[in-house]
């Protein structure tokens, strides 16, 4: 079959990639819509000024979430049978988005309605939506059904069952989680570990920082929030896991983490334990005592491989814990 991609959004790639990978050792013909020349080369720090508005898409970017998302090997095993091309070639078979892009579907259905169209789950949404053709057979457990289209305060806040009501649906999952759950679901989550996972808010987001902070006001306020959040981890001698963003903003990369905590460990030499990850935070899922968060979507992917010691902070910026809110027993 030919089977195309769409993605507007650099980050939209990490629900794709795992069915990219899948359909394209199985034979079929893929392509993947690209808005980036082909030679040129994905850097995150070019996106540093306004990193929610990454729309990079082209090889290179699909390394980048490949490798950050853990799939870094099965990609690169068929990346070059994939063909990226700059528009959706309208005699596929199928075509493949993320629920974030159904607008483009909805007008692929206005002028090919017996087309198959898919948009698969991202944030939120673990399940794909049929727009074309309906699912052969749906997959609708009774909990999925009562959770996401039902009267609740998950579902209100997400407006599912006006947002999903006129499509075939079947409940699948985060595909890109897949693996991790695989690769874990032998460990007893939530039975304690010598790792506490501090997910980065990265910067620019109303939480550490506002944009268009410069560096100096960048790190103070980082350092701020390390202090904040790490102090009590250590002195339960617990080891802080700083998982970096997967788009950060300017100064939160990485290497800008590491050099704060260096001066902070300066003064304070139990800050030299803690560790900073930008990529693979998968392998300490196994032993992790506690994830804290400050209001990511990835709150949801991490329930749903099993790990529920999970806490939202409110305490540090409102802008997305607040979206949590209906949460009461994970602030």
């Amino acid at each position: 079959m030919r089977i195309s991609f769409y993605l507007s959004h650099a980050l939209y790639a990490k629900s794709l990639i795992p069915i990219i990978v899948r359909l394209a050792k199985g034979g079929h013909d893929i392509c993947i819509s690209k808005n980036r020349l082909g030679f040129l080369r994905y850097e995150p720090q070019l996106y540093g000024a306004n990193p929610t508005a990454n729309r990079f898409v082209n090889r290179s970017s699909f390394d980048y979430v490949a490798k950050i998302s853990g799939y870094g090997d099965e990609w690169a095993a068929v990346r070059n049978t994939v063909r990226f091309v700059f528009r959706i070639p309208m005699n596929a078979d199928a075509i493949i988005t993320t629920t974030k892009d159904m607008k483009i579907l909805s007008r692929v259905k206005a002028k090919y309605p017996d087309k198959g169209l898919f948009a698969v789950g991202y944030q939120h949404m673990p399940f794909i939506l049929s727009m074309g053709r309906p699912f052969v057979r749906k997959n609708l457990p009774e909990i999925c059904t009562d959770v996401f289209m039902n009267a609740n305060a998950f579902s209100h806040i997400h407006r599912f069952p006006e947002y999903i009501s006129d499509y075939g649906i079947t409940f699948r999952g985060f595909p890109h989680v897949e693996k991790i759950h695989r690769m874990y679901e032998a460990a007893e989550f939530g039975k304690g570990g010598r790792y506490v996972l501090v997910f980065h808010p990265g910067g620019y987001r109303e939480i550490i920082t506002e944009r268009g902070n410069d560096k100096k006001t960048s790190y103070d306020k980082q350092k701020a929030f390390i202090d904040i959040v790490c102090t009590p981890i250590l002195r339960r001698g617990l080891i802080p896991v700083i998982k970096i963003h997967p788009l950060p903003a300017r100064y939160h990369f990485k290497e800008d983490i590491e050099e704060i905590l260096k001066g902070m460990a300066a003064s304070r030499s139990e800050f030299q334990d803690v560790i900073v990850e930008s990529e693979d935070y998968f392998k300490y899922l196994n032993n992790t005592d506690t994830v804290v968060t400050f209001g990511t979507s990835g709150v949801y992917e991490l329930f749903s491989v099993g790990l529920k010691r999970l806490i939202v902070c409110n305490f540090i910026g409102r802008s997305r814990s607040r979206k949590f809110s209906f949460m009461k027993g994970i602030f």
